[in-house]
């Protein structure tokens, strides 16, 4: 079971995703926007960030500069969830190992594979 942080503006994807992350198996923390994001990721250390790419108190963007900045944070997976184009998300923050995207509305399938997919341990050639 992992330990998820969701950051959202938007109560009723928290409850939404609240639902399926931990019908999934996982426990969530949840943040209504970036600062209290940021914040509550310091302290709790998830194993993965859900994160919102357009919000009050810093955007999905800003949000990601600030955890990287943060040493204990820098390795924590994140899955961005927007109804922005991912052209333009991935302009602001690029695809790596340890970010990846997903377009509101949220298909639980692929909720679901990109969660394991982000939580997998990385593989040594």
């Amino acid at each position: 079971m992992a330990k998820i942080l969701l950051i959202d503006d938007d109560q009723q994807i928290h409850d939404i995703l609240t639902a399926l992350l931990t019908s999934f198996g996982h426990s969530v923390e949840s943040a209504l926007d970036g600062l209290q994001g940021t914040q509550k990721a310091a302290q709790l250390w998830p194993d993965l960030i859900v994160l919102d790419f357009e919000m009050p108190g810093g955007g999905g963007d800003v949000v990601f500069d600030r955890l990287r900045a943060n040493q204990p944070l820098q390795t924590v997976p994140v899955l961005f969830l927007s109804s922005m184009p991912l052209s333009v998300q991935v302009m602001k923050v690029p695809v790596s190992r340890n970010v990846r995207y997903l377009k509101k509305p949220i298909d639980p399938a692929e909720l679901q594979q990109s969660v394991k997919d982000l939580l997998a341990p990385p593989k040594h050639d």
